[in-house]
């Protein structure tokens, strides 16, 4: 069992935070373990491997409530595939701008709109809203950016949405964190959040991308399949949430 610090969303959700990550080997011995992390934190989330069914009902005994499935999908970007031909019509006037300084950094937070990441488990969370998940994104963006490569999109000059692209490693490469602008989604260029990172991986020489996507997006899970990435893992998201003694 991983026991994670959240420390950087004390500031965006008013709460000590914690991320547990639960591994293979773990056993029903985690909810015991449980109770010292709920006397010292307020928010819990706790991530499980989809095999570990028992554990998770018992979660659920102890109040944890169910928020997402997180899929991790992976691309081998050495094995020839084909880029769906009916988006064909939008790529020419196509294309990425790498953010090179706070002025451009600044354009991108500005762009995010308390709906912009709908989907999101805090913003659909009813103990929280949309306005405190768009505020952890944009502190999210602004903490990451020197340590990762944020990219813009560019559609008929237009900057539409972004990209944020970890490196996990030289041969594998993390899209963390990507959206089209509120104003500029159904228009048919969801697609490029999935296309315009493949491109860059391509460019820099990386063998692999691999990424996490929440169930509750089902739009994107839909874009990772049409581009032929494959599923190697799934894990199940359950959190609890305890102010002033109270469980919510």
């Amino acid at each position: 069992m991983k026991i994670i610090d959240a420390y950087w969303d004390k500031i965006n959700l008013a709460l000590d935070t914690v991320e547990i990550e639960v591994e293979k080997e773990d056993n029903a011995e985690i909810i015991n373990k449980l109770a010292d992390v709920e006397r010292k934190y307020n928010y819990i989330v706790i991530k499980i491997p989809i095999s570990k069914m028992n554990l998770i009902h018992n979660l659920e005994k102890n109040k944890y409530n169910f928020m997402e499935t997180q899929i991790t999908f992976k691309k081998n970007l050495s094995i020839d595939f084909d880029i769906p031909h009916k988006f064909d019509k939008y790529r020419d006037k196509l294309r990425y701008l790498l953010i090179k300084n706070k002025i451009g950094l600044n354009d991108v937070v500005s762009n995010i709109s308390e709906d912009l990441f709908n989907t999101d488990r805090i913003s659909l969370d009813p103990e929280f809203n949309s306005r405190q998940s768009s505020i952890r994104y944009k502190n999210w963006i602004k903490k990451e950016y020197k340590k990762n490569e944020l990219y813009e999109i560019v559609y008929c000059s237009k900057k539409i949405g972004f990209f944020m692209i970890k490196y996990i490693n030289v041969d594998v490469m993390d899209p963390v964190l990507a959206s089209l602008y509120t104003r500029y989604k159904n228009f048919g260029l969801g697609f490029s959040i999935i296309e315009l990172p493949i491109k860059v991986a391509i460019e820099k020489g990386v063998k692999f991308i691999e990424t996490k996507v929440s169930s509750n997006n089902l739009s994107v899970v839909k874009l990772y399949i049409e581009y032929k990435y494959s599923i190697v893992n799934i894990n199940y998201v359950l959190r609890k949430i305890i102010k002033n003694g109270k469980i919510f």
